[in-house]
Formats: C-alpha cells, sequence, structure tokens
C-alpha cells in the first residue's frame, strides 16, 4: 500500500482532485475587495435614486463573477503520486506544475471565519523557490478541513521516510511523533493582551476621540461629555465644571481603558489557543481565534533569534521569541512568533530545537561609543531650536513639536546606556532597544554579508556601523552593531568573514 493510500482510503490520491465547491463564495469574497471603483459607483447610482441600475450592476458583476470562478475551478486540478504532487491550471495558457516531496518544505494551513463556517481550509506548500516573497509556491484556496489534514500528514510521512513501527500508518507515525515544547492558556493570553499596547494605539484613539468624539457624542476629554453621565446641580457637576483637569484626567484614565481593551482583543484574536510542537522536520504553530492558522517552520531554515520584552514586561519576567526564517508564514513574512508571551525558562526548550542557546549569565558584553546618542541630538537639534523659537511666539502646536522632539532625544540615549554586543566566536549578540527591547542571536554561519558604514559626522567620531546581511526575514532580515570605532569595525568584519569562510 502506498503512503497515499494509507492516509485516506477514501480519496484516489491518484486521480485529479477539484477544489472544495464552497470555493466560489471565498472567491466572490475575495473579488469584491478588488472592486472598489464598482461599489462607489453603484453607492452613487444608489444615492441618485436609480435603483434599477445599481442592481442590474450588482447582478452583472455576480454573474460574470461566478462565470469566471467556474471557469477557473473547472480548470483547476491536483494529484498527489508516489513522488510529488501535480498542480494543473489555466484555461487558455495551461500551467502543469510538478512539486517533488522532498522540495516541500513547508505545508501551512490556514483557515478564516468564513472558511471555518464553509469546514473549508486554505493550504500553501511552500518551497525554497519562494524563499524572497516573490513568487507564490503551489496554494489550494480551498480544500476540506479533513483533506487538508490529511494532505499534510501524508507529505509529512513522505518526508519522514514512510517508515513506521508495527501496527501502525506512516502517517500515524508522523503524527504520533509531535511534541508539545510551547502553549498558551486563556488566561495568559488575556495576560499578554494588557502587556500588548503601544504608545502608537494610544496616539490614534487620542486622535479619533478628540476629531471624531464630538460627532459621536462620546469624547471623556470635554467636561460636557461627563457632566450629561451626571445629574445636574449635583456636587460632581458643581466639581466638573469648576475643574478643568478633572475632566481631562478622567479623559486619560479612559484612553488607557479602551487601550488596554484594544490589546486584549487584538491579542485574543491572535494568539487564542497558542500552540507549538515539535515535527519530525520542524515547528508547528498553531493560533487563533477567528482565523485559524497552521504553519510549520523547518528547524533547517531558521537563520536568527531574536527575544523581546519591555521595560514593564521585563520586571515581571515576561518575553516574546521570535525566529527569523527562510520559510514564510501566513502574512508571508520570515518573522515567526513562537513564543508570543513568555518566561526565559520556557523560551530555553525552543531554542535548543533550533540549535541555539540564550546568552549566558557570563556573557562579556561590549558597550559602543557614546556618538550614537550625540549623532543623534545633532540632526535634531536644528529643528528643536526652530520648533522653540515658533513657541515662544505663543504657537502652542510648535510646543508639542518640541517635547517631541527632546522626547526621542531622551530615549536616544536611554537606548544607548542599553546598546550591547557580544562576541563569542561562534556567534553575534546584539542587544539594543529601551521601550522595545530586543536580544538578538544570530549564528555566524548564517551571516551573508558584513558591511561597514559611515557619513561626514560619524567619521569625525572616528566611529561606523557594522550591518550583518542574513537571508529571510522581512523586519529582521538585517542586523546592526552601530557606532563601533572604525578599527574595531574593520577587525570584527575580517574576523567574522574568515570564520563564515
Amino acid at each position: 500500500m502506498t503512503a497515499a493510500g494509507a492516509t485516506d482510503t477514501a480519496i484516489d490520491w491518484q486521480a485529479p482532485q477539484r477544489l472544495h465547491p464552497a470555493y466560489f463564495v471565498t472567491g466572490l469574497g475575495k473579488a469584491a475587495k478588488g472592486s472598489f471603483g464598482l461599489i462607489a459607483a453603484g453607492a452613487y447610482f444608489g444615492m441618485s435614486g436609480r435603483w434599477w441600475l445599481l442592481g442590474a450592476m450588482a447582478i452583472l458583476y455576480v454573474v460574470v463573477t461566478l462565470a469566471s470562478l467556474g471557469l477557473r475551478w473547472m480548470h483547476f486540478s491536483y494529484r498527489v503520486t508516489d513522488e510529488d504532487i501535480v498542480i494543473e491550471s489555466g484555461l487558455i495558457s495551461t500551467q502543469h506544475r510538478a512539486i517533488p516531496f522532498e522540495r516541500i518544505q513547508d505545508v501551512n494551513i490556514e483557515q478564516g471565519p468564513v472558511a471555518r463556517l464553509l469546514g473549508i481550509a486554505r493550504l500553501k506548500l511552500e518551497t525554497g523557490a519562494a524563499a524572497t516573497g516573490a513568487v507564490e509556491d503551489g496554494v489550494l484556496e480551498a480544500v476540506s478541513m479533513e483533506r487538508a489534514a490529511a494532505l499534510r500528514d501524508l507529505i509529512r510521512a513522505h518526508r519522514a521516510g514512510a517508515v513506521a513501527p508495527p501496527g501502525q500508518t506512516p502517517v500515524e507515525a508522523a503524527r504520533d511523533s509531535d511534541r508539545r515544547i510551547f502553549a498558551m492558556t486563556p488566561r495568559r493570553v488575556v495576560e499578554a493582551g494588557l502587556y500588548n499596547f503601544s504608545l502608537a494605539i494610544f496616539a490614534v484613539l487620542g486622535g479619533l476621540l478628540q476629531q471624531g468624539g464630538d460627532l459621536l457624542g462620546f469624547n471623556p476629554f470635554k467636561r460636557a461629555f461627563w457632566n450629561s453621565l451626571v445629574d445636574s446641580g449635583s456636587p460632581l457637576a458643581d466639581y466638573l465644571l469648576a475643574h478643568r483637569w478633572v475632566s481631562a484626567l478622567a479623559g486619560i484614565v479612559t484612553l488607557v481603558v479602551v487601550g488596554l481593551a484594544t490589546g486584549v482583543i487584538r491579542t485574543l484574536l491572535r494568539d487564542y489557543n497558542f500552540r507549538l510542537t515539535r515535527t519530525e522536520t520542524g515547528l508547528r504553530r498553531q493560533r487563533g481565534l477567528l482565523t485559524l492558522t497552521d504553519v510549520i517552520i523547518p528547524v533547517r531554515r531558521v537563520q536568527a533569534a531574536i527575544v523581546g520584552t519591555g521595560p514593564i514586561r521585563a520586571r515581571a519576567g515576561w518575553h516574546s521569541l521570535k525566529l527569523q526564517s527562510l520559510a514564510r508564514d501566513e502574512a508571508k513574512q520570515g518573522d515567526h512568533e513562537v513564543a508570543p508571551f513568555a518566561q526565559l525558562d520556557e523560551i530555553a526548550p525552543i531554542l535548543a530545537e533550533v540549535g541555539m542557546t540564550l546568552p549566558p549569565k557570563n556573557t562579556v558584553w561590549q558597550r559602543i561609543a557614546s556618538a550614537y546618542a550625540i549623532e543623534y541630538a545633532l540632526w535634531l537639534a536644528l529643528p528643536l531650536a526652530a520648533t522653540l523659537i515658533v513657541a515662544a511666539f505663543g504657537i502652542v502646536p510648535a510646543l508639542f513639536g518640541s517635547a517631541a522632539l527632546g522626547i526621542a532625544i531622551v530615549g536616544r540615549a536611554l537606548a544607548w546606556r542599553r546598546y550591547r554586543y557580544g562576541y563569542d566566536g561562534e556567534r553575534i549578540l546584539i542587544r539594543r532597544g529601551f521601550w522595545r527591547q530586543r536580544t538578538i542571536i544570530l549564528p555566524i554561519a548564517n551571516i551573508q554579508s558584513a558591511d561597514i558604514a559611515h557619513n561626514f559626522v560619524t567619521r569625525a567620531f572616528g566611529v561606523a556601523s557594522l550591518t550583518f546581511g542574513v537571508a529571510g526575514g522581512s523586519g529582521f532580515s538585517h542586523h546592526r552593531i552601530a557606532a563601533l570605532p572604525l578599527a574595531t569595525a574593520y577587525a570584527l568584519r575580517s574576523d567574522l568573514l574568515q570564520r563564515a569562510a
């Protein structure tokens, strides 16, 4: 019996398989997202009273879209052989693509809210051909959840060599080999949400309340809002009228509460039922409340690790762990969050699975030059002086600009105090950031390039930055040590390139 037959005897994997008929429903939703111009035209016709034209447009659009989806559905098929997965698509120009099992690095399953109601999922086969993110690998837009899981298990069984103990099929053996290494309870997810806020969220919420609060009838920064909640003539109403700062303070408290609630909701939607297990090829991450995602991160494709925390979270010992990988997640990024909210003793076993360790306590950390903060202050000195001069003439917005620039300079100084780097001959360690603290673990073997850069200001201080190019990732694809003395930067780069050769 072939591995395919062992996976699901009810399916003849060798025969061409079609997508699930629910593809028409999900396809209509995707087509609607790209039809903003048509929607705007329909809204115009509706507002002008030409409902018959609006109805005709809607019917014509649905008919044309369904016909297009029907042609794609009829001319799309996939089948599984003993060596590869074959996908055929196209009406006028037919594409025949065979993906060998040994080339498949990831089998990612995504299930959004509509897909969950329909019992289908989107399955993506990722190979090294799409490491840059420029092209899509084999994608099955709509298959039943059971078939998606069966196909994933089938591929895993092939990659594991289809060897099973007596009494088990290869698929069962591959599935039973999974080992859970990290999980988040609902209580921990909620607690993570309380920490998962940023100053950007508060700024956006504050701007919305200030600009649109009057229209919505909800503006906690105005005394009229609080007066409307209490009886007229009551001591509390009189106190609010007499003290303007009370309404401002109440508005800030309301903003904080709304911001915390926003963080909890965002975290619940993303990390609910978070599970990380070890498979025969990598780390399998499952998470999501409305949109469920199931991603496998091949261990051998991990390039670097980023341990994150903050000044508040660090006091309670909470950290996050991201792995920079050549593989991409459901958002087409190579930065996989494998532990959003964990203690260091929970992160250490995860790093061990990818052949890395946390920096030991006896790590020798080197400081960078103070030019890191001084250069930044020099660049901002001119705009800071300009805003102060304008503020002296009584223009209040300029005063806020001066405060923002001053906070940025102080933040840079605090970041410099924490900026450190370590080098033990096998890896580069970088510890940086104040509000968003990051510890980067970068094996030397994964460094693709090392570039030294400086400008006329840094040259005056005799320092330069050393940037390491690393494959994969999006926001973390390049790592840098700033404000190194020139001699140190050149010596470190020379030693790194010799060891990596």
